[in-house]
């Protein structure tokens, strides 16, 4: 007989790159929010500057906030109880959340894409709409995720497109509605 319990940890080189990445853009943002050298510029110079860093301080932080959200909202572990039938999704801080197999509407498999790497993965579908990403971009490895799902004969849909946007936006929509 096999291990009661599973544990799979988090990708280390995506979370400790983000929080790397994180902290140089927001040192970008932050020097230049308040040291402004373009908007010191003689009055008759050209706005071409001026309007290039605002443009690239606007995608550095819409890069900040979505990289944040990849931080905070997609799960960084997972622990399979095989003696309950559940999945422990552990959240970046101490958040977790228990997931029993007949919580589950089914799972399908995707890829992630970035501008770097392309990675597998599995997205679970509960009945109550939620959704929630396990793959090689933010785990050690899913695959010990989707053998407990086939051997509990979760309904596997073959391919789902996944876009990090998508996801987030159907998250946040699922958990506000939940709140009303």
């Amino acid at each position: 007989m096999g291990e009661m319990t599973s544990r799979i940890g988090f990708n280390k080189y995506q979370l400790f790159g983000k929080i790397a990445v994180l902290t140089v853009m927001i040192i970008l943002i932050a020097m230049f929010i308040f040291f402004h050298p373009v908007l010191k510029s003689k009055p008759n110079s050209s706005y071409v500057p001026m309007i290039f860093l605002i443009i690239i301080c606007l995608f550095l932080f819409f890069v900040s906030v979505l990289m944040t959200l990849q931080l905070l909202f997609i799960p960084k572990g997972v622990n399979i109880d095989h003696a309950n039938n559940s999945i422990v999704l552990t959240f970046f801080g101490a958040r977790s959340m228990t997931i029993y197999r007949n919580d589950l509407s089914n799972f399908s498999s995707t890829l992630v894409k970035t501008i770097s790497t392309c990675c597998e993965g599995i997205l679970l579908n509960l009945k109550d709409g939620e959704k929630y990403l396990l793959s090689d971009f933010n785990l050690k490895d899913y695959k010990p995720t989707k053998t407990f799902l086939e051997e509990g004969n979760v309904t596997w849909n073959e391919n789902e497109k996944f876009s990090f946007i998508v996801y987030f936006i159907n998250y946040f929509k699922h958990k506000f509605q939940h709140r009303l």
